[in-house]
Order: structure tokens, then C-alpha cells, then sequence
């Protein structure tokens, strides 16, 4: 799902921390080596995806400023999903990739979205049960 930068070598953190935030609260910590696991997950990041691009916002850090006690904190833009921000600030989009995008923004439903991480998410737990309950007794 992720990986680390070309001629960056201490990306690794960064990496890390994405396959934590993403991967692994959405794919959960089991260990997944079927076919049939890997279609799912396949379909499960494209959904997982179009939630966090189009309706999960987050906010950026634009600065820094003094507090009264002399200590720099960060300052943060308003949160905006990534969709905003590349309609609002991006100003490279031509006419029929906006048009693509806010099509695709407007058939997409946020309920849908989430029911199906849901399904998938139940059916890769459902799949793994066995080899993870499998494991636990070789271990014991």
C-alpha cells in the first residue's frame, strides 16, 4: 500500500506510520496469503481510498508561531478533505478532470463507502479466523 520515497532513505517512519494509520485499521494485523485474501483487500483499498480522499478531512501544518511564553507551536490551515483541496488550491486541473471528479464526488456515497469496508472488513476476519486460532494453538 505504501512505500518509502526514491533517494530518501529515512522514509522509513513516515512509512511506517501510514501503514498504521491506513493499513493496518483497516486491514487489521492478521496475516493474509490466499487469492481470494488478496482480492479482497484488492477491493477493500479502493473503497478505503475514496473515503480518505473524498470525505475524511485533515489538517495541514502552514507555520509556526510564538506563545506568550516564548515557545513556537504549530499553526494549522482549516481542515478540508484532500477532494477540496485540490479543487481550491491546486489550480491545475483541467475542465474535464474537474468534471470527472465531481461527478465521481457526488455518486459516491459516504453510508455505501462504509458498509462495504465493513462487509469486506468481516469477510478477511471470517477468512482469517482459522489460521489465526490455527496459529494460537501451535503457539500454546
Amino acid at each position: 500500500m505504501t512505500r518509502a520515497r526514491a533517494h530518501t532513505s529515512n522514509d522509513n517512519a513516515h512509512v511506517e506510520q501510514k501503514n498504521g494509520d491506513i493499513v493496518r485499521k483497516s486491514a487489521f494485523r492478521y496475516r493474509y496469503d490466499t487469492p481470494e485474501e488478496l482480492a479482497l483487500l484488492n477491493e477493500l483499498w479502493g473503497f478505503v481510498n475514496l473515503r480518505k480522499n473524498l470525505f475524511l478531512a485533515t489538517k495541514k501544518a502552514n507555520g509556526w508561531r510564538s506563545t506568550k511564553a516564548g515557545r513556537n507551536t504549530r499553526t494549522y490551515d482549516k481542515p478540508k478533505t484532500p477532494y477540496q483541496r485540490l479543487r481550491e488550491e491546486a489550480g491545475f486541473l483541467g475542465d474535464d478532470a474537474e468534471h470527472r471528479l465531481q461527478l465521481l464526488y457526488a455518486q459516491t456515497n459516504p453510508a455505501d463507502l462504509t458498509r462495504n469496508i465493513n462487509r469486506i472488513q468481516q469477510a478477511l476476519i471470517l477468512s482469517a479466523k482459522d489460521k489465526t486460532l490455527t496459529l494460537r494453538d501451535q503457539v500454546s
